[in-house]
């Protein structure tokens, strides 16, 4: 998909075939999440700080949906974990289960005082509560890993963290790092890939 820090969730029906109003270019979607019910892909999402989610899901008849978020702080914000789950239940989707991969922390992601209002503000729940935090340098900061997870646990998702640091952790590439251009990627599939 072609991520653009949107709220957006591009679906792929059980016949393997777009089923979303998203934008597309040479059949790409321009979208944030990717919901697969055919079985037939590995939803892959790409990230350098931003925080990367992988679902798996049950669906009747005993098949599964797959999906992936591109978490950054607009998208969280405007809801693209909570269109993302929608998504998934519109399709019948049920037990749930979230990896949150690697991504910058709230010890390290620093934003103006003004961002951490404006987004304990507008995100709903248990969210809004665990968003603000302080850098380890004492200024304000977003930590988008714990609010993902929050969004995640209030709409019943097992969710299972890696709890890495992209900044902290070289083995990892951070857009705030000095590895600004590359991108670590999330894949999630079945075994059973038609």
């Amino acid at each position: 998909m072609s991520q653009v820090h949107s709220p957006f969730v591009a679906v792929i029906d059980s016949d393997g075939a777009w089923a979303d109003t998203c934008q597309r270019e040479h059949n790409v979607p321009t979208a944030d999440a990717l919901v697969d019910v055919s079985a037939r892909y590995a939803p892959a999402v790409l990230t350098a700080d931003c925080i990367p989610i992988a679902i798996a899901a049950s669906l009747p008849a005993g098949r599964t949906a797959t999906a992936v978020v591109h978490a950054g702080r607009t998208g969280l914000i405007d809801g693209v974990i909570q269109n993302t789950l929608k998504a998934l239940t519109d399709q019948h989707a049920a037990e749930l289960e979230a990896w949150i991969g690697p991504a910058i922390c709230g010890r390290c992601y620093e934003v103006p005082q003004t961002m951490v209002t404006d987004a304990v503000a507008a995100l709903p729940g248990a969210a809004s509560e665990v968003i603000a935090s302080t850098t380890s340098w004492g200024t304000p900061s977003l930590d988008l890993p714990r609010a993902s997870r929050a969004i995640l646990e209030e709409y019943g998702v097992l969710v299972h963290e890696a709890d890495e640091c992209t900044l902290e952790n070289s083995a990892w590439y951070s857009y705030r790092g000095e590895n600004k251009h590359e991108r670590n990627a999330t894949i999630i599939y079945q075994r059973n890939i038609q």
